[in-house]
């Protein structure tokens, strides 16, 4: 018998709306593809014993992309049900690549709107 969902606390999580300008195709945002579930997301994960929210969003999206971030203002959060896991909630911000050089093994994507 599966145990039942997280009825307490949500699992805590931080993430990052990245974006960059590109010189002919404007303003791109940085998506990963999670193979597991077969779709695409914006970087985003749990936060650890002790992580504060923004630290959370930097570690996860070096991690997921191999992208090295600086972070700007707070987005909404985003409250949903994660499954077995139960409510889930994401803290996100805005931010702008610090760096591109790929130090992950992921595989990010750069999509410009309407890609």
């Amino acid at each position: 018998m599966d145990p039942p969902p997280n009825l307490g606390k949500p699992v805590l999580a931080g993430g990052a709306v990245v974006t960059r300008e590109h010189p002919t195709r404007g303003i791109e945002v940085v998506v990963i593809h999670r193979q597991r579930y077969g779709d695409w997301t914006l970087p985003k994960g749990k936060i650890e014993p002790g992580e504060a929210l923004p630290v959370c969003a930097v570690r996860e999206v070096r991690e997921e992309t191999g992208v090295t971030i600086r972070l700007g203002v707070p987005l909404d959060t985003i409250r949903y049900e994660a499954g077995k896991a139960g409510l889930k909630k994401v803290d996100s911000r805005q931010a702008d690549t610090a760096s591109t050089r790929r130090t992950s093994s992921s595989q990010p994507r750069v999509c410009s709107p309407g890609s």
